[in-house]
Order: structure tokens, then sequence, then C-alpha cells
């Protein structure tokens, strides 16, 4: 059984882990593309639409609730 201290101490390796590895993703997926044969433009046009279609998603369970409040 771990004490709080080793407790709080794994807790924050396991934050540190997911910080790196959330700057890091970015230039690895741009890399493997690349290499995968894919430009730079195409992943980019990819990228925005993937981000449009999770804004409208999170979007529209707000519009809905503001339509069934009418």
């Amino acid at each position: 059984m771990l004490d709080k201290t080793e407790h709080v101490q794994q807790v924050q390796h396991v934050a540190e882990v997911g910080a790196v590895t959330a700057k890091v993703t970015p230039p690895v997926v741009v890399s493997g593309m690349v290499i995968a044969g894919y430009p730079l433009q195409d992943w980019l046009i990819v990228l925005t639409i993937i981000y449009t279609v999770i804004q409208i998603v999170l979007l529209l369970p707000k519009l809905w609730q503001m339509w069934r409040k009418r």
C-alpha cells in the first residue's frame, strides 16, 4: 500500500508524462504523415475538417437545450 507522499509523487509523474506526450504528439503525427506520403497541406485540411466536426458536435447539445426551452 502506498503512503500519501508516494501516491502524490506517482500522480505528479503521470501528469508530467501526459503533458510531455501532449507536446510531442503533433510533431510525431506530422512527421509520420509526411513520411507516409501525405503533404503537409493535405493533413492540415483533414485536421481542420476534424476540428470543425468536433466543434459542431459539441455545440449541438447546447443548441438543442436552447431550442427546447423556447
